[in-house]
């Protein structure tokens, strides 16, 4: 049986000392902007993160991300 791409390229998170397999990727100056408390390791421009770091970050956004959604009309 032939395995996927994702399971060849299983990448973790990049928290600091969270060992957890990467769900999502985003851009860096995002996530930093709203998580500063949170240290990152190898990033350049992308931040890979698990599924409970990803939550965080929705939880941090959802004001900033409610507030475009309305100016859409």
């Amino acid at each position: 049986m032939r395995k996927s791409k994702s399971e060849d390229n299983k990448i973790q998170c990049n928290v600091i000392n969270c060992t957890k397999e990467s769900k999502r990727s985003l851009s860096f100056k995002k996530v930093e902007e709203a998580l500063p408390k949170i240290k990152f390791e190898n990033v350049r421009t992308k931040v890979h993160l698990c599924k409970e770091h990803y939550k965080e970050y929705k939880k941090a956004t959802k004001e900033k991300r409610k507030i475009e959604t309305l100016t859409w009309d």
